[in-house]
């Protein structure tokens, strides 16, 4: 009598501990949750529920590690120990008289960052799940931008006497995100073939009328910069693609003019050429030179102890500020801030030596397993070429700017770069 064999499903590794990752992040939010409320009664519900959410994705991507099966690449690593730093920083802290509710308020987005880029990795792997995400960034950039002009239609010439003024309707660093993740999408064949592409030329020129808006140099050079990284990675891997570039861009900005023009009012042109004119002579802006006084005055305070200048001084802590106007001579920064607009800097001043040696560590672990995925994958088409040189391009237009702005400061963009870096790695 002949057998038959029976089989029997077999379950996949970890498949019987999927339920650890959800439940531990559901702990960890409660925690987080709790101490923010704890600190910050003035909370109101949306925003505990938001913080709540937020917390829960990020302890979910991070508690996932414990049953996932893939090998941990060098960015994942990195993270993994530049978030672990940002923890233990909470005992400097407290050491130095930071209450735990102050630590995390600001730790906490410097924590987003590579929780969300874990997060990214282990769960938007698919080739329709990355093309997705990219392009719902790029237009959600795109949707805040157009917002924020909305507001111009308000304002009459009268109005105008300042750039200062007009700034508020660009959409702030959304411009500039929007026109550097924009320009892969109407540059490159693969791009248009993701995106519709009068929908990719209609994301560029509106990043491109709000990044001129903004006023912003540090926005205006990091785009540059970030520009020319895109050219240059064209002409590596799309050679075909490089041939066209400078005729697509003159195109975009010709209808970046179109659409600005009926917007505002006459003298903001005059108001753009006086603002680029400044770029070549950076040097001599006071704007500038009040960065470096108080980046000095950061590293000053940090100098006062050379145990901080290694650990750092937690998260939290303040530094004072003056800054002497150069040219009139009036004391214009007598206060106590908690933040530094280089964002190199606050870094090293709050997690020290150890701190900015991860994160610097980190970024340079990322561009590097980018580029080498670029590399192996550039004779393919598809999306995940089209995302890793956007987000290529979005990494340097983020580190330029972060020179000037401490984007990390605020979660949105912690959790924005998370989740675009770490779809784009292997």
């Amino acid at each position: 009598m002949q057998r038959t064999a029976t089989l029997t499903p077999q379950r996949a590794p970890g498949a019987r501990r999927f339920w650890i990752p959800p439940l531990a992040g559901v702990g960890a939010a409660l925690v987080l949750v709790g101490a923010f409320r704890e600190q910050s009664p003035g909370l109101t519900p949306q925003e505990v529920a938001l913080g709540g959410a937020i917390a829960l994705l990020a302890g979910w991507g991070l508690l996932s590690l414990l049953v996932t099966v893939r090998p941990l690449t060098p960015p994942i690593r990195w993270s993994l120990a530049f978030g672990s730093w940002c923890l233990v920083n909470s005992v400097i802290a407290v050491a130095n008289g930071i209450g735990p509710g102050l630590w995390l308020r600001f730790a906490f987005p410097a924590l987003l960052f590579p929780t969300f880029l874990i997060l990214g990795w282990g769960q938007f792997q698919n080739a329709a799940t990355r093309r997705g995400l990219f392009v719902a960034l790029a237009l959600v950039g795109a949707i805040v931008v157009v917002l924020s002009l909305l507001g111009l239609r308000s304002i009459t010439l009268a109005d105008v006497r300042d750039l200062q003024f007009l700034r508020r309707f660009a959409g702030d660093y959304f411009a500039a995100f929007t026109a550097a993740a924009a320009l892969p999408l109407a540059l490159t064949n693969d791009g248009r073939r993701l995106l519709w592409w009068p929908v990719g030329i209609a994301i560029l020129a509106i990043g491109t009328v709000g990044l001129a808006l903004s006023f912003t140099r540090t926005y205006w050079i990091a785009t540059g910069v970030s520009t020319l990284v895109l050219i240059a990675l064209l002409f590596r891997h799309r050679p075909r693609d490089a041939s066209a570039v400078v005729a697509r861009l003159a195109a975009v900005f010709l209808i970046a003019i179109v659409l600005l023009s009926p917007l505002v009012p006459e003298n903001v042109f005059g108001f753009l050429a006086a603002r680029f004119a400044d770029v070549a002579r950076i040097t001599g802006v006071t704007s500038l030179q009040e960065r470096f006084q108080e980046s000095f005055a950061v590293l000053d305070a940090a100098l006062t102890n050379p145990l901080s200048v290694l650990l750092g001084n937690g998260f939290g802590a303040a530094f004072a500020y003056e800054y002497v106007n150069p040219v009139t001579g009036v004391v214009e920064g007598a206060q106590t801030l908690q933040y530094v607009h280089n964002y190199y800097v606050y870094i090293l001043f709050v997690t020290g030596l150890v701190g900015v040696t991860l994160y610097l560590g980190l970024w340079v672990t990322i561009l590097r397993t980018l580029w080498r995925g670029l590399a192996r994958d550039a004779a393919k088409s598809g999306p995940l070429v089209v995302v890793r040189i956007a987000t290529i391009t979005l990494a340097v237009n983020f580190l330029v700017s972060s020179v000037a702005t401490p984007h990390f400061m605020n979660f949105d963009w912690a959790i924005a770069f998370g989740l675009l870096i770490g779809a784009s790695l292997d």
